[in-house]
């Protein structure tokens, strides 16, 4: 979750086309952006608080940037999302600012970091045996601390390591004077680990925030602590694409084991070992048939002399996750993750957002339509066909959908039977349409990383734009006849295994007929960096393997990358991560 400043819708009336961002209010004017931030001020707790600058929060906790020397042999403990308020009125000479940490079990406690804003200061720094869930004892003689206030991650280490036993402690900063600096804390709501204490005065925990301390520790005796397991489970498969599930798996003693079990339709339970590379665990589960419905759950086991397991779900064949399966091929050009949240405008204008899908194969009959959105207020979905790279001919709808639950996710609509457009050649476009009842909501996610250029907006207004900044997340599927099914796919590309990867990964492509191909690597931004394939090629499948290095020969750093495959006049893409 990025923090920063809360921002205010813009005001209704605008000259132009106008396309509503549901998180940081943005308006296009011309293709220019402009960003209007504002500032809020309030009390929280009987404390006063006040929003950070207009500025993107860093080192959240996901992507901690500072660690102490050795971290390898040491973890951190932190409860908070990133800095985006603090407390400048609260901030008073000998007032103590303190967060509570639950290791796993026994530690020494080594370092700490910590976001102060507002200019430098010094402060004295404690460290609490905890009582009640409150600081009580200190474990060590406060010594003196400088903080930089400059809203980045400052390491601060003990002259000593401590150590904490299997108990809870606190780490607490004093201000020596009032004022400056200021500690931060996030503003998603509390943990109950945060406390307070005027000068003078008592011990109040804080339940609206958290403030942003992490400490470092040191982990000793014999491991007792389970295998961190981190997995984002699909809403959803698709039978021609086939299902490949991935976790990341971190323990301090190594992974030995890691299986994916799964079974189909209620029936007997298979295992599946998982392939690793570094952190990151796959499993290609074999094919499914449409209308089926997939549980599974995955199970990793450390290498401690005693091992420790962990399973996701926790409670395992208990309580699985589970996958309805749905025909055909998925056609998608998101990376399944929403930056924002869109829609056209706030005032009803005829208001449409829509997205220009590519079939792999023809012909090609539509199946399903699907809107990743935040609110439950119904919309209409609808098929057209392309007219010169925008929608032209109404094929299917208008269908009422919704979000059935509270939140985020993933509107299904299955087209009805005699309703499903068949596309013998070319593009079409799915389009989402607000009701003249809730033109704000809901708001369709938005995908940032590399766009296609395939997103367009509507207003009666304005007519079709593209929309060149971001890809809708809108998806299709759909079905090929028998006679189709047995043809090699003519175009095709398919994710890279493993993923995420290091040092290396394969990536496989496949042609129906010798054709003149670039296969090629870009990063965020968009640039290439490196090409794996360039040149007339044979049909059939293909595989290459991307080594993590860029032309030059030089090794990239961890991230986000996309490799494009172009043929004629089509590119599809897809995401991948390394690892390092």
């Amino acid at each position: 979750m990025l923090l920063g400043t809360i921002h205010q819708r813009l005001p209704a009336a605008q000259a132009l086309p106008v396309l509503r961002n549901m998180k940081v209010a943005r308006m296009l004017f011309l293709g220019l952006f402009v960003l209007l931030p504002c500032l809020a001020a309030g009390e929280w707790k009987g404390i006063s608080i006040d929003r950070m600058p207009n500025r993107t929060a860093t080192g959240l906790v996901s992507s901690i940037s500072l660690v102490p020397t050795n971290s390898s042999e040491q973890s951190f403990l932190g409860y908070d999302s990133g800095p985006a308020i603090y407390f400048p009125q609260s901030a008073v000479s000998g007032s103590l600012w303190a967060v509570r940490f639950s290791p796993l079990q026994s530690c020494s406690v080594t370092a700490f970091s910590v976001f102060s804003a507002g200019g430098g200061g010094s402060v004295r720094v404690h460290v609490f045996k905890s009582e009640g869930g409150l600081p009580s004892q200190d474990l060590i003689s406060p010594f003196a601390a400088e903080l930089g206030g400059d809203l980045t991650q400052q390491v601060i280490y003990l002259p000593t390591p401590v150590d904490a036993g299997d108990g809870e402690f606190h780490v607490a900063f004093e201000l020596v004077a009032g004022g400056a600096p200021y500690i931060t804390g996030d503003d998603d709501g509390g943990s109950g680990h945060s406390s307070y204490a005027p000068p003078g005065g008592g011990w109040s925990e804080m339940n609206g925030s958290d403030f942003t301390v992490r400490a470092f520790v040191r982990y000793y005796g014999r491991d007792e602590i389970p295998p961190q397991l981190t997995h984002a489970p699909p809403d959803a498969a698709f039978a021609d694409d086939g299902l490949v599930l991935g976790a990341k798996l971190f323990d301090f003693s190594g992974i030995s084991e890691a299986i994916l079990h799964y079974a189909v339709n209620g029936g007997a339970w298979n295992s599946i070992p998982m392939v690793g590379q570094g952190e990151m665990f796959e499993a290609r589960l074999p094919k499914l048939t449409a209308g089926s419905t997939v549980r599974y759950y995955l199970e990793t086991q450390d290498g401690a002399t005693a091992p420790n397991s962990t399973l996701a779900p926790a409670q395992g064949a208990a309580a699985p996750f589970e996958l309805p399966v749905y025909p055909g091929r998925q056609i998608k050009y998101d990376d399944g993750s929403a930056e924002d949240f869109f829609v056209a405008d706030y005032h009803f204008d005829d208001n449409r957002f829509a997205i220009r899908l590519t079939p792999g194969v023809y012909p090609a009959q539509i199946q399903t339509l699907r809107a990743f959105v935040n609110d439950t207020a119904r919309f209409y979905f609808s098929v057209w066909s392309d007219s010169g790279g925008l929608p032209g001919r109404l094929l299917s709808g208008p269908w009422k959908a919704g979000l059935e639950e509270t939140g985020t996710g993933w509107v299904h609509f299955e087209l009805p039977s005699g309703e499903r457009p068949v596309i013998e050649k070319g593009d079409f476009f799915l389009v989402v349409q607000w009701t003249a009842s809730s033109p704000g909501q809901p708001g369709i996610g938005a995908d940032g990383a590399l766009p296609d250029g395939r997103s367009f907006f509507y207003t009666g207004a304005g007519g079709w734009k593209n929309w060149v900044f971001n890809d809708w997340m809108l998806r299709a599927s759909y079905a090929v006849s028998k006679a189709e099914e047995n043809r090699p796919l003519p175009f095709s590309l398919e994710q890279n295994f493993p993923n995420p990867f290091n040092p290396s990964t394969e990536i496989r492509f496949r042609l129906g007929q010798p054709a003149a191909v670039e296969l090629a690597v870009h990063n965020v931004l968009g640039q290439k960096i490196r090409t794996l394939v360039l040149g007339n090629i044979p049909g059939g499948e293909h595989s290459v393997v991307w080594d993590g290095r860029d032309e030059g020969g030089r090794t990239l750093s961890s991230g986000v990358y996309f490799y494009r495959l172009r043929w004629e006049n089509r590119v599809l893409t897809r995401r991948m991560v390394l690892i390092k």
